[in-house]
């Protein structure tokens, strides 16, 4: 089953849709969609929830006012839920990821050749 915010199955917002195998479709208590940027859903376990958090964070290009708001409306859904319930994070961070030289033996001083 596809959970998604989209009006119609033909427009889904892939950002924050849940890909749910048939299997534990009975398993699933809610599915929230929070903002156009967070989504959870509360998965009925054994012995404690398992809450699912799907995330698309701004990019570091974005104002610190929309990336501070972000992350407080993300610590606002992790705090809503007990501390026992095990709480997962997913999507996308928007990480920027740069290259760095790295030689397993530092201490010599060489530099990469290349």
């Amino acid at each position: 089953m596809i959970f998604s915010t989209g009006k119609e199955m033909k427009i889904i917002n892939w950002e924050r849709a849940f890909f749910v195998h048939r299997r534990i479709v009975s398993a699933m208590k809610r599915v929230e969609f929070v903002s156009d940027r967070l989504s959870y859903m509360v998965l009925r376990g054994r012995w404690l929830n398992i809450i699912v958090v799907n995330v698309h964070a701004p990019s570091e290009e974005k104002s610190y006012v929309a990336k501070d708001s972000f992350y407080e409306e993300l610590e606002q859904v992790f705090d809503q839920f007990p501390k026992y319930h095990m709480k997962m994070s997913l999507g996308d961070f928007n990480t920027k990821v740069g290259r760095e030289y790295f030689q397993a033996n530092n201490w010599t001083g060489e530099t990469p050749s290349g």
